[in-house]
């Protein structure tokens, strides 16, 4: 079976339909430079503090021109266009209705969690973005980061929920329709204890979420998850890559995510606290079985703490021993996983 989407009347391709591929596949090629231009300056040519090349630099309410200037520099933000117009291209297509036994191809269910998460990164990039503003409006001797307010943690945490409730609702849409499938990446083939892994990377995406305040690289860095992952199945559906060669693709991206996501944390001195509460996570998420809507709130609760874990030699050292530690157990129950499946 196969899911047709309202722009397609049929399964050949028309001239229309020809067109459409071509728009498609030249948009998702600017979003490629884009990323791989992102990236080259966060590696090669950019310091923490730039930002993938979105630092604001205002001065201050007094500054009238540069306040001006900072206003009109968020037209910057309108790079993302493509972005956004590659996700809703790709509702172009038919494709099928459930998953690729092999789990490493888009369907329908699939599409609109992809759309989802992606209004997370940019929602969330926004924000990130309009932070840089709100730090450089406040005349700051030394350039200190300000005290979080309310609301500053309330935007993040509404996003990541919102997020949860929207894909659990796209899900049951579709199982009403009996076309559900599996959507994490758990439902791959491949080795358990990689994609084991590869599932808890993404706590630790969502633990940064949370703790975003006023930094686009580590949106941009979900984002080119996202969308790459949909670029890998498309080249596997279309034969021109592998099933092997699109997990490696796909785990290359996650590393160069929790690189960004690693400097982001710590240049905010919140590495080790942060990557703790990501590994407890994904222990009770994936081990313990506990509702993912109980560990999110508890984990936003515990921001407060985790902003000021590391204030102090002593609370490094305990965060470190703790961080080290639940790493240990997440690599452990990886190697059991794999074990496991290899026994049987």
């Amino acid at each position: 079976m196969y899911s047709r989407s309202l722009f397609t009347d049929s399964e050949k391709l028309n001239g229309k339909e020809w067109r459409h591929h071509r728009v498609h596949a030249m948009i998702g090629l600017c979003c490629l430079i884009h990323f791989i231009y992102r990236y080259t300056l966060f590696f090669f040519f950019a310091n923490s503090e730039e930002d993938m090349g979105f630092q604001v630099k205002v001065a201050s309410h007094s500054d009238s021109a540069a306040f001006e200037r900072g206003r009109i520099s968020c037209q910057h933000l309108l790079v993302f266009l493509p972005h956004f117009l590659l996700q809703v291209s790709g509702f172009g297509f038919t494709i099928p209705t459930v998953r690729h036994p092999d789990g490493n191809r888009i369907w329908g269910e699939y599409r609109y969690h992809a759309l989802i998460f992606w209004g997370r990164c940019f929602v969330l990039l926004c924000w990130g973005y309009y932070g840089k503003f709100r730090t450089g409006m406040h005349d700051t001797a030394n350039a200190e980061v300000m005290e979080k307010t309310w609301y500053d943690r309330c935007v993040p945490i509404f996003a990541v929920f919102m997020t949860m409730i929207c894909a659990d609702s796209i899900t049951l849409w579709f199982q009403r329709r009996h076309e559900s499938s599996s959507t994490t990446i758990r439902g791959l083939k491949g080795p358990s204890a990689l994609l084991y892994l590869m599932s808890a990377a993404q706590f630790h995406a969502t633990v940064s979420c949370l703790l975003t305040y006023d930094t686009v690289s580590v949106q941009i860095a979900a984002m080119t998850v996202v969308q790459s992952s949909a670029f890998g199945m498309t080249l596997r559906r279309k034969k021109l890559l592998g099933h092997v060669e699109g997990l490696i693709l796909y785990s290359l991206v996650l590393i160069l995510g929790m690189f960004v996501i690693q400097r982001d944390l710590e240049s905010h001195g919140v590495l080790y606290a942060a990557t703790t509460i990501g590994n407890l996570a994904a222990l009770a998420r994936m081990d313990l079985k506990m509702n993912k809507y109980v560990i999110w709130t508890f984990v936003s609760m515990a921001l407060p703490i985790i902003e000021k874990s590391e204030h102090g030699e002593k609370n490094i050292s305990w965060w470190s021993t703790a961080c080290t530690a639940t790493a240990l157990i997440l690599f452990l129950s990886a190697l059991c996983r794999q074990l496991s499946i290899i026994k049987t």
